[in-house]
């Protein structure tokens, strides 16, 4: 038996890809910290 304990809520990993686009990065960054994820 295993000393592993299950997260209670699924892990999700988020990429943002930008380029030269530090003004938008905030504001991407903040609306995925908004996002629910229900399944």
């Amino acid at each position: 038996m295993s000393n592993h304990q299950e997260a209670q809520e699924p892990l999700v990993s988020v990429i943002i890809p930008t380029y030269n686009r530090l003004n938008y990065l905030k504001q991407a960054v903040e609306s995925v910290l908004q996002q629910t994820y229900k399944n």
